[in-house]
Parts: structure tokens; sequence; C-alpha cells
């Protein structure tokens, strides 16, 4: 369940860069002050209470004085409607109370339907409200008919990455539900439509991979996430201007995943790889090796223990300790040692999710073998 979490995580940051690249400037409440000031003014707005509060930075503040001025309008027509129901759900997003911001959606849902221009607005409510419910625990299959919902009205409009970040969402709310079949399909669908509208040089299709590989390792089905990581490694090789970060992230994977096949000779050569990619992308040079190399220095630290090889760790062990002295972060071994391995997840979700708790292994079978030694 920890590592499912950290995936969701991953999940969610592709849903916000989805948002963020394709709602802002269609929204101008997320893209600063004098965005909404135009839009305010679009509408004729922009009263003296509203400027105020827009000149204090106060968004909440524009938006509640906004809605007391629609509210009081006489004039109905579609504009001023359209007005309305923008309001209403951006007051639902700023609002605490989740039953009120429930309310708030539910309203601007109902406007937003009268018009079939504004189906993908529906779809947005939609999403909305599944974060007024209970959607970790007792409403998940309510949260679930919300999301179907607005997949299907996403899925008839032309592709947006918002559509494939949607399934995503879907398809961890069916993990949650042991739907784990429905939630692969949902991945597998979201991938193919970045791939086949963004393109793979883009970060939230090499992104969309990883985590599609990852939905694989957690549920230990060790032959499809190798096939997903290969076929991401073939598009990352098949690139002029290749991204040797990925590409050693995904050879990384490869190593974790090949080690777990038994393939012991194929691991050790994706590891070496990884860790050479990773250098160039950052140094330039495939034998210099930098502070975000750790980790793949961590990984052939955990190959060559696992393999009953630790002399061949002990460079890269000592290469990371070093690196790891340049920015007084000595103690983290000290930490390996006495930290729990389920918190290993927490504390290091950031770096390489599906091999924190290996790299735990590796380091502290390391030390107990130079302990030896000595």
């Amino acid at each position: 369940m920890q590592r499912n979490c950290l995936r969701m995580l991953a999940i969610v940051g592709l849903v916000l860069s989805s948002i963020i690249y394709n709602y802002a400037a269609a929204s101008p409440f997320k893209a600063g002050k004098e965005s909404v000031k135009e839009w305010i003014k679009q509408y004729g707005f922009l009263t003296f209470e509203t400027k105020t509060f827009l000149d204090q930075r106060d968004k909440k503040g524009a938006v509640e004085a906004m809605l007391g001025y629609i509210k009081e309008r006489k004039d109905r027509s579609d504009e001023s409607n359209l007005a309305y129901a923008d309001t209403l759900f951006l007051m639902a997003e700023f609002n605490e109370d989740r039953f009120f911001a429930r309310y708030l959606y539910q309203k601007a849902k109902e406007i937003y339907a009268e018009y079939p221009d504004q189906s993908l607005r529906v779809a947005d409510s939609y999403e909305g409200l599944i974060w007024t419910y209970d959607y970790l625990e007792a409403d998940r299959l309510k949260v679930i008919e919300l999301l179907e919902k607005s997949v299907e009205i996403r899925k008839k409009a032309p592709y947006s990455p918002q559509y494939s970040a949607s399934l995503r969402i879907l398809a961890w709310f069916n993990e949650l539900e042991s739907n784990i079949d429905i939630a692969g399909e949902l991945y597998n669908l979201a991938l193919e439509k970045d791939l086949a509208n963004l393109g793979f040089n883009d970060i939230r299709t090499i992104l969309a991979f990883e985590n599609y590989a990852l939905f694989y390792i957690d549920y230990e089905d060790f032959l499809q996430a190798e096939a997903v990581l290969k076929e991401k490694k073939k598009l990352h090789e098949s690139i002029t201007n290749q991204d040797l970060y990925n590409l050693g992230r995904t050879e990384s994977m490869l190593g974790w995943v090949t080690m777990r096949l038994g393939k012991e000779s194929e691991a050790e050569n994706y590891y070496l790889e990884a860790l050479k990619n990773t250098n160039i992308s950052l140094t330039g040079d495939p034998k210099e090796t930098h502070y975000y190399s750790i980790t793949a220095l961590f990984d052939l630290v955990y190959f060559y223990t696992e393999t009953k090889r630790p002399e061949r760790a002990v460079p890269y062990y000592n290469r990371a300790t070093q690196l790891l002295s340049y920015t007084g972060e000595e103690d983290i071994f000290q930490f390996i040692q006495e930290v729990e391995p389920e918190k290993m997840d927490e504390e290091f979700s950031g770096t390489f999710p599906w091999s924190n708790r290996a790299h735990l292994k590796g380091v502290r079978t390391l030390l107990t073998y130079l302990d030896k030694r000595r």
C-alpha cells in the first residue's frame, strides 16, 4: 500500500501539470492578479470592492465580491449565467467546508449543463466534486461514478492532457477497489493517448511511461514491467537529442526488474549504463559523478552485495560517501543503519521509489562486510 501511495503522488503530479498546462489560460484565477482583473473587466464586474481585493492580492475576497455583485444583477443573459457558474466553481475551490463546496460545484454544474459548448466545464465540476467526498474510504464507489462521467465527456472532446490525467485518477481509484485489470487498461489507454498526441519528448509522456511500469512493479508483474520499460528505453534511444537522465532512470528500473527475474548479467549492464547516462546528463562525462548520481551508485552497491560480491560495491559506496560529504549529509549512513524499512519509503519517496528498500539493504550489507574486514 505504501508504494501504491507513492505512485499516487506521481499521478497527482501528472494531473497538476496537465491542469496547469491547459487550464491556466482558460481560468485567469490560476494565472495571477492581472489576469483576474482582465477577466473581470470582460464581464464588467470590476467593482470598487473587487478591485480593492485584487490590489491586496486577495483572490478569494475578489471572487466573493464578484459573487455578490452577480447575484444582484437583474440581467440573466447567457454571459452573466456562465460568469455566475464560473464564480460558483471558483468559490468551491477556495472553500474549506467540503459540504458547502459540494453544493457550489453542483450548482455550477447545473448551469454549465444548460450549454452544450460547456461540456468540459461539466467534467471539471464532476472532478471537483470528488474531493468533497471521503474519497479514500467510504465514498470510493461514488468517486468512481463521478470520474466515469467526467471521462466519458472528455473522451468525446478533442484530446487534452487532462483526459489522460482523469483516466489515471480513475485507474488509481479502481486499484483501491481491487479492480486491477481495469486499472491496467486505463493506465495503458492514458499512455497511448499521451504518446499519440504529445509525443515521447514531452515530459508528461515520459513520466506516464514510468508510472505505468511502476504499476506492474507494485503488483510484481515483472515481465509486463520489463516490456513497458524496454519500449520506453527504445523510444529514448530513437531520439536525436536524448534525455539521458530519464534514460538512466529507465535503465535503473530495468536493472531492478531483471534482478527480480533472475537475469543478473542483464541487470548489471543496466545498472552500469544507468550510472553512465546519469553522469553524462549531469556532468557531460560518463565517469564524473554528481550529487544526483547517488541513487545510481546505490543501485550498484545493492547489486554487488546482493550477488555476493561486496568488494566490487566498495568503490561505488566510497564515491557516494564523498558526494554526501560535500553537502554535509554523511549522517545518512547512521540513519540507514537505524531506520525501519517501511520508513525508508517515506523519507526518500522522491528518489527511486522502486528501489529504496533495496538501497537500504545494500548499504547495510556492505557496512557489515566492511566492519568484518576491519
